[in-house]
């Protein structure tokens, strides 16, 4: 019997290294076109097999990960299988260049991940909070396309409130340590101090305000902000005491600089090692570390082989997460827990969601049995005075009433109760038994 399916199709800092996830990295319009198809999406259209049933899709791209989540109508036989490559391919995304580092989740599978990702138990480092805001803007961003069905606004909504929970009830987004942080915070152990230090934020984007927020009381001696929007640069040049400049400007830059902090979203790197082998040239005694927080790369990775440069992209990040996450490691199992209990909820909500269609075409189907028998018998006493049929009908009303709720009662609770353990082959068994003519996934 048809049924609601969700999958998770995905490419992340587990599965990959950055430079294979740069490879299915999506611009924000390339976001939008995709969901823009989904949205526009008619079942009833010709179309390919494979887009059939299709119902949402909610598009979760950062810089550690690529996930699709995915809702289909598909049979309870099929759910498991789902050609994931051949789905995307079909929505204008091509994953095949990175088809050996996809993994694909369904059902529960994917709500337990997409609940670990939201808790940040599945970051580089753990607790990271930027998941949630992202996560957030995904969602809206599949709403305005038109692209967020029932199903998967459940599943995203469980999945944030399994990470506000987590924040709010445990320890694990304690001592703040975001991506930007854990980069800054390296840098700055590796220069000595960053104060006095000329420094620059290429890139304002949400990773590069919390690169500039973490900045503001390390004092650098110079902070040099780059942006390809000249005018971002200029105004947050003014928020935080700092100096607006081009990227044309980056050759005389990259020559006073003993830090860059980039993290823009440009499709192509936009330091060479040309670039950075001149520039070293002109200060050859002086340190320079790039810290290269951009999917795709903003750096090309042969700037790592200049003399004096040291080079750190997002995924360098796991091995500078030390003892000061001990609490938030210590506030695992509670997270667990947390997101168990989400989980149980979400999943509960689905199966109502299953069972309800079934219990209303039962309860419906017993009102108009009861009320073409009430019909039948009252026929009879057409020859009574109509106070006395009326006092009759109204009796055998309440009676009839109260027989059909009582003999529906417990087989109700027992659907709604165990609605966890029923199958759609449950549901199906039950229509066949009362002869129900629904045959619709929900």
């Amino acid at each position: 019997m048809p049924h609601t399916e969700t999958y998770c199709i995905g490419i992340n800092h587990h599965t990959a290294p950055v430079h294979i996830r740069e490879r299915v990295a999506l611009t924000v319009r390339e976001q939008q076109q995709v969901l823009s198809r989904v949205g526009q999406h008619d079942p009833s259209a010709d179309i390919p097999e494979i887009l059939h049933g299709l119902k949402g899709l909610v598009l979760v791209a950062t810089c550690n990960r690529v996930e699709f989540y995915v809702s289909m109508v598909r049979e309870h036989s099929d759910a498991s299988r789902l050609d994931g490559i051949a789905l995307l391919q079909e929505l204008g995304v091509d994953v095949s260049p990175v088809a050996d580092h996809l993994f694909i989740l369904n059902g529960d599978e994917a709500a337990r991940h997409l609940g670990r990702v939201a808790a940040g138990l599945d970051a580089v480092v753990l607790g990271e909070a930027q998941i949630l805001g992202q996560l957030d803007a995904a969602v809206k961003l599949s709403r305005e396309h038109g692209a967020l069905d029932a199903h998967l606004e459940a599943l995203m909504q469980y999945g944030l409130k399994t990470g506000r929970r987590a924040r709010a009830e445990t320890g694990i987004g304690r001592n703040p340590v975001s991506v930007s942080s854990v980069g800054i915070r390296m840098a700055e152990r590796i220069l000595g101090s960053l104060q006095g230090r000329t420094v620059v934020v290429m890139g304002l984007g949400e990773v590069g305000q919390l690169a500039l927020k973490v900045l503001r009381g390390m004092q650098p001696g110079r902070l040099v902000l780059i942006n390809r929007t000249p005018e971002t640069a200029i105004r947050q040049a003014v928020e935080f005491d700092a100096e607006s400049a081009s990227v044309l400007a980056l050759p005389d830059i990259l020559a006073e600089a003993d830090l860059v902090f980039s993290a823009t979203g440009c499709p192509y790197p936009m330091i060479h090692r040309d670039m950075i082998a001149s520039a070293m040239q002109r200060r050859p005694d002086r340190r320079l570390v790039l810290m290269d927080m951009a999917v795709p790369h903003d750096v090309e990775p042969e700037a790592a082989y200049v003399k004096g440069v040291q080079l750190y992209d997002v995924d360098a990040l796991e091995s500078v997460v030390t003892a000061s996450l001990e609490k938030r490691r210590r506030a695992i199992p509670d997270v667990e827990r947390i997101l168990e209990d989400e989980l149980s909820r979400l999943l509960t909500w689905r199966s109502r969601r299953r069972t309800e269609p079934l219990i209303s075409d039962l309860r419906r189907q017993a009102e108009a049995i009861r009320r073409q028998e009430i019909a039948r018998f009252t026929r009879h006493m057409a020859k009574l005075e109509p106070d006395v049929q009326k006092d009759i009908e109204e009796q055998v009303d309440r009676f009839s009433q109260a027989l059909v709720q009582k003999l529906l009662h417990h087989p109700t609770m027992q659907l709604r109760d165990g609605a966890r353990e029923s199958t759609p082959d449950v549901t199906g068994v039950v229509r066949q038994l009362f002869q129900l003519d629904r045959r619709s996934g929900t």
